[in-house]
């Protein structure tokens, strides 16, 4: 696997982002795409004191087609490489090119 797909922050908190309908279609379309074909997908959601982890701001917005053995990373700050563990997961699992969507 040499391909990964960053959705990054489409969480409940940012749910009001113009032409959401039309973004989070091409988001699940472009999701299709990389899942038929065996590419990776990596869903990064921040968290702070106003989307506390588990909470219903911190979750995924609910028609983004994420499933269980999706990956899911987490990130505190506006970057999802700063103290993060994405680097990493990308160099231990071979990814080279990845292509970034999200609010």
């Amino acid at each position: 696997m040499e391909k990964a797909f960053l959705v990054i922050d489409m969480q409940n908190s940012l749910s009001e982002i113009p032409e959401s309908k039309n973004v989070i279609d091409e988001i699940n379309k472009r999701i299709e795409f990389y899942r038929n074909s065996n590419n990776e997908i990596i869903f990064i959601q921040h968290i702070d004191s106003e989307m506390p982890f588990n909470s219903y701001n911190w979750q995924l917005i609910n028609s983004i087609n994420n499933k269980d053995d999706d990956t899911y990373l987490t990130k505190k700050y506006p970057d999802a490489f700063f103290d993060t563990d994405l680097k990493e997961y990308l160099d231990n699992n071979n990814i080279k090119n990845i292509e970034i969507c999200g609010a």
